[in-house]
């Protein structure tokens, strides 16, 4: 029975096209990985659609998504390979959830490396540049993995749970039929969520950790953002290295804060009307405060290294095109 499967699975490669003969086969003829761009993939699950038939544009956007992320070689195991890559975001905040979803989401994208073995989340810059900070979820560690609409729910056998809202596109579909071949639930171990690993040395580090037990790796702290947020206008966004949201709430801050100064010396004159100005600018003021406290203490977490990238750690971007040089087709 066995050789019969053989027989027909060789006959039908043989039929096809050379490009989508090229897509079956994750080993090469003498049995090893193939490997794009020096990463070692499934090839006959990467390249295809939700029906398992290579498609060209999936080839394209899936050697894309790849360039992205020059660096995974060093955390991937042995015998691991690439299943699929896809876009995304990080997993929302409360303030984000219920008050700032559509104004800050787009400073949240990551990517997802799916392997056969667990899947690499990696928050990123707007234009998907790596921040050296990388966690992983074992597929034997969840109770359910499921993809809903345009999210990606994490169920873990402990009833906690990690949510990744939009998810790529054109990767959904093929994330529904790859969800049912992993192994989900099978041999767990002691971790119940996703776990954080240095970008320096692969350790995995404990949950609100300032540092890797390992290298000794200092990350931002939420205690350190929230200070920076109350003392400084924009001071908590700043310490993060996240400009944009930093600017923004300076220019709201000190605004606010003018406008507070100018009404109470209105309220000091006897100005009609000052002591509500002074009011509604002060609970406005004191309502941003918060909000800026609070958000930068949960971005802040994510094992990302105080002095940006770790000094053992290559400037990935200029092996880029090293790499492709070395592709296989």
């Amino acid at each position: 029975m066995n050789q019969h499967r053989k027989y027909v699975f060789t006959a039908r490669v043989k039929q096809q096209p050379q490009p989508e003969a090229r897509a079956i086969s994750a080993y090469s003829q003498f049995r090893r990985p193939v490997y794009i761009f020096g990463k070692p993939v499934a090839k006959d699950i990467i390249f295809t659609n939700h029906r398992n038939i290579y498609k060209k544009k999936v080839e394209n956007r899936q050697r894309l998504l790849m360039v992205k992320i020059p660096f995974i070689n060093s955390f991937l195991e042995d015998g691991e390979l690439i299943m699929l890559v896809t876009s995304g975001y990080a997993p929302l905040t409360r303030l984000e959830r219920f008050l700032l979803r559509y104004l800050t989401v787009f400073q949240r994208r990551a990517l997802f490396v799916f392997t056969n073995h667990r899947m690499l989340y990696i928050p990123t810059t707007f234009t998907y540049d790596y921040r050296y900070s990388i966690a992983e979820i074992r597929y034997a560690d969840c109770h359910s993995i499921e993809v809903s609409g345009r999210s990606l729910f994490f169920i873990f056998h402990n009833g906690e749970s990690q949510i990744f809202p939009y998810i790529g596109r054109m990767e959904r579909r093929k994330l529904h039929s790859l969800l049912g071949e992993l192994p989900v639930g099978e041999n767990p171990s002691g971790t119940q969520n996703m776990t954080y690993l240095c970008a320096q040395c692969n350790t995995p580090i404990p949950q609100d950790s300032p540092a890797c037990p390992n290298c000794r790796l200092q990350f931002w702290t939420a205690a350190e953002a929230g200070k920076k947020a109350l003392l400084i206008p924009g001071g908590g966004y700043f310490y993060m290295g996240n400009t944009l949201y930093g600017v923004a709430s300076a220019i709201l801050e000190i605004l606010l804060a003018v406008l507070l100064i100018l009404s109470a010396v209105d309220m000091y004159h006897g100005l009609k009307g000052s002591v509500i100005a002074v009011t509604f600018l002060s609970m406005a003021l004191a309502g941003l405060k918060a909000v800026t406290f609070f958000h930068a203490q949960e971005l802040v977490q994510g094992c990302f290294p105080v002095m940006g990238r770790p000094s053992s750690v290559k400037p990935y971007r200029r092996m880029i095109y090293a790499s492709t040089k070395g592709d296989l087709t």
